[in-house]
């Protein structure tokens, strides 16, 4: 079993987590859909944790595209195009938002679409291949080609376990919490790195 749910949800901070889902889904998903009409104040809204309630971290690079909104518009509508492959869309935006990662890009189409889309972050990352479950992908892919690939994965242990993707997402963050307190960073690098993921 990769998740131990009941133990996990009775995580106050994964509980609180759970728990904001609708409200973040419903004030952010519509404005996420409808990029062309996106306010500079609710990106970066979006952005900080105060208003995500889930992601942390974000804000550290991603304001700086919101100095040119017409960019950011443009670039989200192509994120958010469901007519276009899905690599293609990563690629094109990581292209042209400078400083904004495949962490705020997949946090942005989990809220936009929850039903087809998980986060893939530095915590997702490190869980999956600690649990074994990181995909392998050809040589040469893309970011976006990979998160195709790790997309497949994350909708399959959401539908495998008939939990949402934001919550799948919070249980990332249960298990990363439990490895810490239980010693498995253990040296100081570790703790160091785990410092500052954290």
């Amino acid at each position: 079993m990769v998740f131990n749910l009941e133990k996990a949800i009775c995580v106050p901070s994964v509980r609180h987590i759970i728990e904001k889902r609708d409200g973040v889904l419903n004030h952010f998903g519509p404005i996420f859909r409808q990029p062309s009409e996106i306010k500079k104040e609710d990106y970066l809204n979006f952005l900080s944790i105060q208003n995500n309630y889930h992601w942390s971290g974000l804000e550290r690079l991603g304001r700086k595209v919101a100095e040119d909104m017409d960019n950011l518009r443009h670039a989200l509508s192509i994120l958010v195009d469901e007519s276009q492959l899905l690599s293609r869309r990563l690629d094109k935006c990581l292209q042209d938002l400078q400083g904004v990662g495949h962490a705020t890009l997949t946090a942005i189409l989990l809220v936009a679409y929850p039903a087809y889309y998980g986060v893939w972050n530095s915590t997702s990352e490190c869980e999956m291949k600690e649990k074994g479950l990181w995909p392998s992908f050809e040589r040469g892919a893309s970011t976006g080609q990979k998160y195709e690939v790790i997309n497949e994965v994350l909708l399959g242990l959401a539908k495998q376990y008939s939990i949402d993707t934001w919550t799948l997402d919070a249980l990332w963050w249960a298990e990363k919490a439990e490895r810490y307190e239980s010693g498995h960073y253990k040296n100081a690098w570790d703790i160091a790195i785990w410092s500052m993921v954290d």
